[in-house]
């Protein structure tokens, strides 16, 4: 994984991209992906590396940051530097593209469908990817690093006033509102909700 944290650390540096969602991100969200492949028993290596690679690159194209086409670009032509297939590399691609919960929830309150996109054979691996970013935004303290980064000069008292907001209206919902289903991740879940109402309780983070 080397290789893909220094061109996440190539792209930080390109697009400017704080570190709520930078390298830290994209390893714990790797870590998170690693435990849901265990339980889950992926044991295709074609579709570890799929799910691992996805977890690690999920926000280099995002929005906030970046023009998403153009970044895209970029590490489709970096994943066949990297000898991935054509296919391989616009699967991964399309992935990461498909993950962001905003504009899933979007979608769903636009259609009444559900938004999650048909990824054929690597369909598991991008709920995998979906879940294990979910997992990482029960972190309050990435949550006070966005809020900072996106609106800075506010006092420390409006600052988590907006992160508990965050945290009522989305993040505490993602498992009684369906965001969250596979199995081990509502029981990762369940863990990480205490904790984050602790430290929301608390104004601190544990982590």
């Amino acid at each position: 994984m080397e290789i893909v944290y220094h061109f996440i650390e190539e792209c930080c540096e390109r697009y400017t991209i704080d570190e709520s969602h930078g390298l830290r991100h994209a390893k714990d969200t790797v870590a998170w992906a690693e435990k849901l492949i265990a339980e889950e028993g992926v044991v295709d290596p074609v579709e570890r590396r799929m799910i691992l690679w996805s977890a690690a690159l999920h926000d280099m194209c995002d929005a906030k940051y970046t023009n998403p086409v153009e970044a895209a670009e970029d590490i489709r032509k970096w994943l066949i530097a990297c000898k991935w297939s054509a296919f391989e590399a616009e699967t991964l691609i399309r992935i990461i593209l498909s993950t962001s919960y905003s504009k899933l929830k979007t979608q769903w309150k636009a259609t009444g469908e559900c938004p999650y996109p048909d990824h054929g054979i690597f369909t598991r691996a991008y709920h995998i990817v979906r879940h294990a970013d979910l997992l990482e935004g029960y972190s309050v303290r990435r949550c006070m690093l966005y809020t900072r980064h996106r609106l800075p000069g506010k006092t420390e008292e409006d600052y988590w006033t907006l992160v508990k907001e965050v945290f009522h209206n989305r993040v505490l919902q993602y498992v009684t509102d369906g965001w969250l289903f596979l199995p081990a991740a509502i029981r990762y879940a369940v863990e990480l909700d205490k904790i984050a109402r602790i430290d929301l309780e608390r104004e601190a983070w544990t982590a």
